[in-house]
């Protein structure tokens, strides 16, 4: 049974080389077929916090998937092991979205976020968070002297 559904298979292999070749040659019952660009488009891309920079600060690449600072089309997860605390002190960062199930001190420098975003660990900010579209839902409290807009 094998060997008759290899030579159906070699069969169908030399048929689809010989429509090849008659289509190079401009048979003319084939049709020419055609290829449409598409428009550029712009992917989100899943990181989440590894620590595998050693340290918990926000800022260090080295603690994200990829090892690239999470950028603005990207869905941020941080769910590290652990009671941990995600630190940043300076810089701006815009992402596309946030969950973390972690604590962060945001003692400095801006966040930006883009869609719906959650925070079920504490988030203290002494700098600036903007919501620019969706919603920050902060469900693990937390303080601020800085200012959310």
């Amino acid at each position: 049974m094998k060997r008759a559904t290899h030579r159906g298979l070699l069969a169908r292999i030399v048929s689809s080389l010989a429509s090849r070749r008659v289509a190079k040659q401009g048979h003319p019952r084939l049709r020419e077929l055609g290829v449409e660009g598409l428009e550029s488009r712009s992917l989100l891309t899943a990181v989440a916090w590894d620590g595998g920079g050693g340290d918990l600060d926000w800022n260090n690449a080295a603690n994200w998937s990829g090892d690239l600072l999470p950028a603005a089309d990207d869905d941020v997860t941080i769910n590290a092991a652990g009671d941990v605390t995600i630190l940043h002190s300076f810089g701006a960062a815009e992402i596309h979205s946030l969950v973390s199930h972690d604590s962060i001190n945001w003692s400095g420098g801006s966040l930006a976020v883009n869609a719906d975003s959650t925070g079920f660990g504490q988030f203290d900010n002494a700098g600036s968070v903007a919501v620019q579209a969706g919603t920050l839902a902060l469900r693990g409290g937390g303080a601020s002297n800085g200012s959310f807009m």
